[in-house]
């Protein structure tokens, strides 16, 4: 059975409270660094289901993943330094601390020597029919309530809920693809 990967991709007009976001690719290739937690745990062979928080984008086999060292732009809080920040849309201060309750306009920048992975779908991308709910899509993950970018997933209920929106052939792509 395939190991399977929930995959958060979001644009790059999503105002990211901790850091300055990644070079994806929708299609192509997902790109993230080793401050994300499963970081570590994806490999050449898995399928990944990307999506946008609200429904899915499309799915894929990693067919590899390239390495390289480098460097992320992170924002902290200037209080007590964590980078559980949050922007606010309409309250001022523009910024709110999750850890200390401090608000702040101008977050604390720092750079963080990180390692950037970049999986390569090569040719696998698969746009998905149907829209699932975001609580369809959130409980494919082995943890229901994770909210990490790289959520590890059930493959028996992913290749359900891929059947159930008319993606059967997907589904049967993706198990060949991942057995390669």
């Amino acid at each position: 059975m395939p190991r399977v990967w929930l995959l958060l991709q979001v644009g790059s007009e999503v105002k990211r409270s901790s850091h300055a976001g990644y070079k994806d690719i929708e299609g192509v290739r997902y790109v993230w660094d080793s401050t994300v937690p499963n970081s570590r745990n994806v490999f050449p062979g898995d399928i990944a289901i990307l999506w946008n928080k609200k429904t899915w984008l499309g799915a894929a086999v990693i067919k590899s993943i390239d390495f390289d060292r480098g460097t992320r732009e992170m924002f902290s809080c200037p209080r007590c330094g964590t980078t559980q920040i949050q922007p606010r849309k309409r309250k001022f201060p523009t910024h709110r601390c999750n850890v200390c309750q401090f608000e702040f306009d101008v977050p604390k920048l720092f750079i963080k020597d990180v390692n950037v992975y970049a999986g390569n779908f090569d040719g696998t991308w698969h746009y998905l029919n149907g829209e699932p709910t975001s609580k369809d899509i959130r409980e494919l993950s082995n943890k229901f309530l994770s909210q990490h970018s790289m959520r590890d997933c059930d493959w028996a209920r992913a290749a359900s809920l891929l059947e159930k929106y008319g993606n059967l052939a997907v589904t049967e792509s993706l198990e060949m693809g991942a057995a390669d």
